[in-house]
């Protein structure tokens, strides 16, 4: 199994940054790039796609850091300030046909079980779905009916059997790469370049099915907003680290 991380964007809603991007936010001392990759590693997977952009060059020097056993490549999207669908693009276009692969937003802080449910679930291609959150705006919604993901986005209303937030990683079945990358090019060909990339996958659930493994009782949060990083580093953080310790899970080595 393959994965392509999308680390192009510039994190506008996410001042305290002052030009770095989110993947190399740092947290106990590891960046949000970092353990990515050191949770890939330890769930077996192979080859990793890093779609980077907005401050390429720190992105690299972090990537030339690994020390690991993962195949690192480095994707640019010249088009970084434009929607991610053209950074889901651009790590397609580079995605081995043969392989499944792991769609991974940079931007979260996650327990490792949290990717290794997506690993081993027993479907082709699905995602990871918390059911405790609820859509306040800024939320990717899933929404479920006969056990398949029909829906993602930020305003799905409520008429389903299952409604909850997607954790921002999404596994596709090598054989429905093809499809996948159809629907990027639905969007493109509409000229919607600012689109998200969920966009992209909400075009691939009309046509593909896709299904879900519950997380919600993990730890983990995607980081947008100042307050985010608060929660993440007092809440978060502390949950993942508590959790771990029991587990007696050790990082791969960076």
């Amino acid at each position: 199994m393959d994965a392509i991380i999308l680390a192009a964007g510039v994190g506008r809603r996410l001042s305290a940054l002052k030009d770095v991007p989110k993947c190399l936010l740092s947290f106990n001392g590891r960046t949000l790039l970092q353990r990515h990759l050191e949770a890939l590693e330890t769930c077996g997977v192979n080859r990793v796609a890093v779609v980077v952009g907005y401050q390429a060059h720190l992105i690299e020097d972090e990537v030339a850091r690994y020390s690991g056993r993962l195949v690192v490549d480095v994707v640019f999207n010249d088009e970084f300030r434009r929607g991610s669908v053209l950074s889901l693009r651009a790590g397609l276009m580079v995605a081995n046909p043969e392989q499944s692969v792991i769609v991974m937003d940079a931007d979260v802080l996650f327990h490792i079980d949290v990717l290794r449910r997506l690993v081993d679930a027993k479907f082709r291609s699905g995602f990871l779905l918390d059911e405790r959150s609820s859509a306040e705006g800024e939320e990717m919604m899933l929404g479920v009916r006969d056990g398949r993901v029909c829906t993602i986005s930020r305003q799905i209303g409520s008429d389903w059997e299952v409604i909850g937030e997607g954790v921002g990683f999404f596994r596709l079945h090598h054989e429905d790469l093809n499809e996948m990358m159809a629907s990027v090019e639905t969007l493109l060909e509409k000229g919607d370049r600012d689109a998200d990339y969920e966009s992209a996958i909400d075009v691939f659930l009309k046509r593909r099915t896709a299904n879900y493994v519950p997380v919600d009782d993990l730890p983990w949060t995607e980081i947008d907003f100042e307050e985010d990083v608060a929660k993440a580093r007092q809440v978060v953080l502390p949950a993942i680290e508590n959790k771990q310790d029991k587990l007696g899970s050790a990082p791969a080595p960076f």
